[in-house]
């Protein structure tokens, strides 16, 4: 049986890196925003404030671990999980420690919400990559999708991210989230690119409501509106999950099925077919898997889009 990580989840797949060990350093959940598309639940603490919530020794040590001794597989090890990262006051110091250890890429997945204070930038100019994400250019949209701590005011974050660039000497990919009816106006669309072509970052990732949201009137556009919105972008825009790439953790994890389930599930939902692919299980043994974590309650099953997500109960 494999160590279970406190700090650590995955490698899971992700639709916009690959493989990737998560890395999670918030209490959850700690964000700046309380999008209505999140896949984890409302935001607890809302807030600003950044603040040391784990000793960055320990983390340091169990991605140490994870790297050196389980000699995991993964792509990035990536700062995401329940919140946002840069919350953090200790990601510029485990993204150094990282760095001593392993030559794997660091990601980082941010909100960018607080790229304005010099300081965050500052802790994640050694990451490899950088993804912030802005869902909306226009403050009404801004705050109807991201629903934002009243302190953030969306030309600052804008500005911010604009000001990490100039800094910064890694990839940067911009990440949109569409929700049909809030940010896929004319109008919206028109401000969004103003800004990526001011920002000029290495990738754009278009994506949509995928998972089951927190609020369940956030609605996906439909395959043909993304790829109508990709046409309008153009230059280095691309759907996220669109690459083809087929993630396989293998042999890399000596986990029983129903643990390698579990720990996919921790900081997400996930289809069966999600599962299958990552896990290097049977078919026939994650159903079997599923069912019995099921009916011992341990998971639950949700329907969108005529999918059947799994989540931890």
């Amino acid at each position: 049986m494999t160590k279970q990580y406190k700090y650590l989840y995955g490698p899971v797949p992700s639709r916009r890196i690959g493989l990737s060990l998560g890395v999670d350093i918030l209490k959850p959940k700690t964000c700046t925003f309380n999008c209505i598309y999140c896949q984890l639940k409302k935001t607890d603490t809302l807030t600003t404030e950044r603040q040391s919530f784990f000793p960055p020794d320990e983390i340091i040590d169990e991605i140490r671990e994870r790297i050196t001794v389980d000699k995991v597989k993964t792509d990035y090890i990536t700062f995401s999980g329940s919140g946002e990262p840069t919350l953090s006051q200790d990601i510029g110091v485990i993204i150094d420690g990282i760095k001593e250890f392993t030559d794997i890429p660091v990601a980082v997945i941010t909100n960018g919400s607080l790229l304005w204070k010099e300081e965050v930038r500052q802790d994640i100019l050694h990451a490899d990559l950088v993804i912030p994400s802005l869902d909306a250019a226009l403050e009404e949209s801004f705050h109807k999708i991201n629903r934002p701590h009243p302190a953030l005011k969306l030309d600052k974050i804008k500005q911010g991210i604009l000001d990490f660039r100039k800094e910064y000497q890694g990839q940067i990919w911009l990440e949109i989230l569409f929700v049909a009816g809030i940010n896929d106006s004319g109008r919206d669309l028109d401000a969004l690119l103003a800004f990526i072509e001011q920002l000029g970052p290495d990738k754009v990732q278009l994506n949509t409501v995928e998972r089951p949201p927190l609020e369940k009137n956030s609605l996906a556009l439909s395959s043909r509106t993304l790829h109508e919105i990709v046409n309008k972008f153009s230059g280095r825009v691309e759907i996220a999950g669109e690459s083809g790439r087929k993630i396989d953790i293998g042999d890399n994890e000596n986990l029983t099925p129903e643990e390698a389930i579990m720990e996919m599930l921790r900081r997400r939902p996930c289809t069966a077919i999600d599962i299958n692919s990552t896990t290097g299980f049977g078919r026939d043994i994650i159903v079997k898997a599923l069912d019995t974590l099921h009916e011992k309650g341990s998971i639950i099953k949700e329907a969108m889009y005529g999918k059947e997500y799994y989540r931890i109960k």
